[in-house]
């Protein structure tokens, strides 16, 4: 005889034919066209979510930022059309252009990092004269007024590029970078001892220290050209720059370059 089934196998079988056909009215209704739920984006976190950037865009990214084209100095004068003749010297005049020409003595802890600095803000610091007294063509001039000062030095190389421009109509800078390279001396000597004997010795100066000398001496000849006289620092300085420029033996640049030569020569 066939056993009956219990009331347990026949409510779970009726659950079963349910599922079964609520399985059927789901699939029914989504036939029929009725639209699906949108799914749940994932809250955001703190940041945004973003895009995945294709390589092209990594690239691009990774790129330092451009440099400053269209800059003037001074809003008037372009740093593209300079040349620089002197082979050694090519390296060492920094022609970068900057919104402001003041970086704060960040390279001034080494003598080999001046090469970042800007030629032209090296010209302003150089007009910036220690206090001491200095003997110079039989007058002896103190150059305490402008220590430390570099707005007023700021303010004086403006003003000289702008005389250099009324007086020669060429880029001032140019005539900047043409007075270094013929005030910067090319051979000194130096000092060697041969057991008690001293004696000195012609020697090649690097292009660094080239800089350095005609720097000092234009910013010396300026302030020598502005002492008790009438003119300003920025009109002697525009002065120095065009006699250095043109190579005459008025400026005491040029006179101090042919000085170190003529001792080199001697100590050949």
């Amino acid at each position: 005889m066939p056993k009956k089934k219990t009331t347990k196998e026949k409510s779970s079988k009726k659950t079963a034919h349910e599922k079964v056909e609520k399985k059927k009215n789901k699939s029914a209704k989504i036939e029929k066209g009725t639209p699906k739920k949108p799914e749940k984006k994932p809250a955001a976190t703190g940041d945004a979510t973003k895009k995945e950037k294709s390589p092209e865009d990594k690239k691009t990214s990774q790129k330092k930022a451009p440099a400053i084209h269209g800059y003037k100095v001074f809003g008037k004068w372009e740093l593209g059309d300079i040349v620089v003749t002197d082979p050694g010297l090519k390296g060492y005049i920094n022609l970068k252009p900057l919104l402001t020409f003041h970086t704060f003595g960040r390279h001034a802890s080494s003598t080999i990092d001046r090469n970042r600095i800007s030629i032209i803000e090296r010209v302003i610091n150089a007009i910036m004269r220690s206090g001491t007294r200095k003997k110079i063509g039989g007058k002896r001039i103190t150059a305490r007024k402008g220590c430390g000062k570099k707005d007023q030095a700021y303010k004086a190389t403006k003003e000289a590029f702008d005389e250099i421009h009324k007086k020669t109509k060429d880029n001032p800078i140019q005539v900047l970078v043409r007075a270094i390279e013929n005030s910067a001396p090319r051979e000194e000597t130096t000092r060697v001892k041969f057991g008690g004997i001293t004696k000195h010795i012609a020697v090649d100066i690097s292009p660094q220290r080239r800089i350095n000398f005609a720097l000092r001496n234009l910013a010396l000849g300026a302030l020598v050209r502005a002492y008790k006289s009438k003119k300003s620092r920025g009109q002697a300085l525009a002065e120095e720059l065009i006699a250095a420029a043109n190579s005459e033996t008025t400026s005491l640049a040029i006179a101090r370059k042919n000085e170190v030569e003529r001792v080199a020569r001697g100590a050949r």
